[in-house]
């Protein structure tokens, strides 16, 4: 997301970093999407209902969910992500869009099943 970040500011759309945020603008925006969805509406609410069972631990709870760290990483993370990929950048998406996401989702996958586990 970093490199989306700075796309907007780089020199030229010949810039390395401008080619790399183009091959990933689709993966970016399907991350973030999966993010927000999940955490706002399935890990948070579990955890607020199943594992908060007392008003104290709701309060806390709640304190922690709206904390800087977790609004910019679950709530603001959908909102940067489309001024990234999709205000920013004036292509629409391709199907080599998808492949290169599918690309990224396989490499990713391949380094948890080798390294990680």
């Amino acid at each position: 997301h970093g490199i989306s970040a700075a796309a907007p500011f780089l020199p030229s759309s010949y810039h390395m970093l401008f080619q790399i945020h183009e091959i990933l603008r689709f993966h970016c925006l399907v991350t973030a999407t999966v993010t927000f969805t999940l955490w706002n509406f399935a890990i948070m609410p579990v955890i607020y209902f199943k594992g908060c069972n007392t008003d104290i631990k709701k309060k806390k709870f709640i304190k922690f969910f709206f904390g800087f760290n977790l609004v910019q990483a679950h709530l603001l993370n959908i909102v940067y992500a489309i001024l990234n990929t999709i205000i920013s950048s004036p292509r629409r998406f391709i199907v080599t869009d998808l492949w290169c996401s599918m690309a990224t989702l396989l490499a990713y996958t391949l380094f948890y099943l080798l390294f990680m586990d």
